[in-house]
């Protein structure tokens, strides 16, 4: 379960017990093996998007924890400011997994969003 530590807060982890035994049993069931998660690692840090990002001109929502240790909250500002159509939004205190860590807010910021494309005409 160390390796939940950057991906979960503490607080997620100490409440969510129940959660993490569930988490830890998909990671050993389905990760990837070690030499593919560091192909993957290479292919991401090689990658460099930055300058096509105008070609993505479907409104984008890009939701971030404020306290992701696996990805800095300015590679999410990026993204969103670099997408014509993109809208950034954290939810304070999350980690990486902030779609586990904090379903409830993330909902509701994508339900939301959705409902704003919706009635949006340029959408």
């Amino acid at each position: 379960m160390g390796s939940l530590t950057g991906l979960l807060s503490e607080r997620f982890r100490r409440e969510h017990a129940d959660a993490l035994s569930r988490i830890v049993e998909w990671r050993v069931a389905e990760d990837a093996d070690r030499e593919t998660y560091e192909a993957h690692r290479t292919a991401v840090d090689r990658f460099d998007y930055l300058d096509r990002l105008y070609e993505a001109t479907t409104p984008t929502l890009v939701v971030h924890g404020t306290a992701d240790a696996v990805c800095p909250v300015t590679a999410a500002e990026t993204l969103a400011e670099g997408l014509p159509r993109g809208e950034f939004h954290t939810v304070e205190g999350a980690r990486h997994l902030v779609g586990v860590e904090a379903s409830a807010a993330v909902n509701d910021v994508v339900a939301g969003w959705l409902a704003e494309q919706a009635t949006d005409p340029d959408a």
